[in-house]
């Protein structure tokens, strides 16, 4: 479903992340090598919510930050493709792009989780105003 041209859009303000999820095949063992699967894909609720609205059909766009990195251009590159309007994306000069690792056990319930969102800190006043501005 496209956006409707004369339908307002939506701004969200929030984390556009690398999530690594990992299952294990088998019991965890701590200090250990597991056996187990690896996902990686976009997440963070900002960007997950942004997709869910243009997955509506709802013009969306997402303000976020974003390291100068791959993660961070295959971050902006998904956004594009579901359509959502990335001009408020800002990059950092100091930090790589956020990721959040999972891993869950055999039973699909999240073991660990480590989230490396230092780079949120920079979505301060001036970022925010611009992201603002845009609307």
């Amino acid at each position: 479903m496209s956006p409707s041209a004369s339908a307002p859009t939506v701004t969200v303000f929030g984390a556009a992340v690398m999530d690594r999820l990992g299952r294990a095949t088998a019991p965890l063992i701590a200090g250990s090598s597991n056996p187990g699967s690896i996902l990686t894909g976009i997440g963070g609720v900002g960007f997950n919510m942004a997709r869910g609205l243009a997955r509506l059909g709802v013009s969306v766009r997402l303000i976020a930050r974003v390291g100068r990195d791959n993660d961070g251009d295959l971050v902006r590159r998904a956004a594009e493709v579901l359509g959502i309007d990335v001009a408020g994306f800002s990059l950092s000069t100091t930090q790589p792009t956020g990721q959040y690792l999972a891993i869950h056990d055999a039973d699909g319930e999240l073991a660990f989780g480590m989230a490396d969102m230092a780079i949120q800190a920079e979505l301060d006043g001036a970022v925010l105003d611009g992201g603002i501005a845009l609307a």
